[in-house]
């Protein structure tokens, strides 16, 4: 058979989501819990950076280049990453809040209130499943 060779443009997958979303129960949003920055490294990946950058430090001090309170500032970031990667930041909304926020035209609204509830989305050549965290299509 022939293959069909369909995209989805980034307007139109975006309206498809919200649309499919719209149409959940309220229940689906109940409990959602929303991460600041999205965006951001993950705390892990900040982590790895705070380890890299002490391990460059104590490198350098040990090499004769700086003294011990050289490593004073790698390792408080060192263990703010820790910290923080036990505690991150996140925001706790009512199921009408997050629905909002879902539904929002804005996408650095939209963007993480839809990764709080949307568990996959699966794309076929002319229909979406967005698939909510708390099961079904």
């Amino acid at each position: 058979g022939e293959l069909i060779k369909l995209s989805w443009s980034s307007e139109k997958l975006e309206q498809a989501v919200r649309d499919k979303i719209s149409a959940w129960s309220p229940k689906r949003f109940e409990g959602a819990v929303i991460a600041s920055d999205p965006d951001s490294p993950s705390p892990e990946e900040n982590i790895r950076i705070a380890e890299r950058e002490f391990s460059r430090s104590v490198r350098a001090v040990a090499s004769g280049y700086g003294n011990v309170h050289d490593l004073k500032e790698p390792l408080s970031v060192l263990v703010a990453a820790r910290d923080s990667a036990t505690s991150p930041e996140t925001t706790t909304m009512t199921a009408d809040e997050v629905r909002a926020a879902a539904l929002s035209d804005d996408m650095s609204i939209a963007r993480p209130a839809i990764l709080a509830i949307v568990d996959r989305i699966t794309v076929g050549p002319r229909k979406i499943c967005v698939i909510p965290k708390l099961g079904g299509c």
